[in-house]
């Protein structure tokens, strides 16, 4: 992922786009929130036919791709335009994986005036890990993978955290390893490892906690490829 700065509201706001992507497709990849309102309300019935009443949803946060909608019955709905990161959710469905955010569906939307395919993912409701426990998470991970080095983006799914930890350049880094195994990074990695999912986006806001303490993986956006296609998602 790279930064851009965008004029929103006669303001620069930075955000996230994938690094692949040219110049003059970075415009499709800022959504329009205004626009993704109205399309909660255009098809509240579709998603009231599959028990999901939008109405009075409230808007709890936004990001590169997606919205987050908090709903009546406590469960979060979330709008996005990322089509890895729908088909993994939509894999998850139903799936106990402790450390990994609850997928209850995952739903595909008409295609919008503008031919963009947006996405529902319909999930459990989290709070945010402090602003000092996500900044130390993040400069943990970070340092922890710098110090691994090597050529394996996916170090953190391909080896488990016991095998991680064995690593002789790791040995002298045992603070880093104790913080990350108390704040609860080491059982993450292993779901990720168990599951096979290819996760490289370790930023604070992809973190969050339940109310009994647990930290969780959520925006599972990642290489999808063994985890079934677009096609496979319900259509609203």
């Amino acid at each position: 992922m790279i930064k851009i700065l965008i004029k929103k509201k006669k303001k620069l706001k930075e955000i996230e786009v994938p690094s692949d992507i040219k110049k003059d497709q970075y415009k499709d990849f800022v959504l329009d929130w205004k626009n993704l309102g109205k399309i909660l309300i255009k098809y509240s019935n579709n998603f009231s036919k599959n028990g999901i009443n939008v109405m009075g949803a409230k808007r709890l946060g936004s990001g590169s791709f997606g919205v987050a909608y908090l709903l009546n019955d406590g469960k979060v709905l979330k709008l996005t335009k990322d089509t890895e990161e729908a088909i993994i959710s939509n894999f998850l469905i139903n799936k106990s994986i402790q450390h990994f955010v609850k997928i209850f569906g995952v739903f595909k939307l008409p295609i919008t005036d503008t031919g963009e395919q947006i996405y529902a993912i319909l999930q459990e409701k989290l709070m945010p890990v402090s602003k000092q426990d996500g900044s130390l998470l993040e400069k943990n991970i970070k340092v922890l993978k710098q110090v691994i080095g090597g050529s394996d983006p996916f170090i953190f799914t391909n080896k488990k955290w016991e095998e991680i930890k064995s690593l002789k350049q790791v040995q002298n880094k045992p603070d880093v390893l104790n913080y990350l195994e108390e704040i609860g990074f080491n059982n993450i990695c292993n779901d990720l490892n168990k599951s096979g999912i290819k996760f490289v986006d370790f930023h604070s806001g992809n973190f969050m906690r339940r109310s009994d303490g647990t930290l969780v993986l959520i925006d599972i956006g990642a290489d999808a490829t063994n985890f079934g296609s677009e096609s496979n998602i319900k259509q609203i």
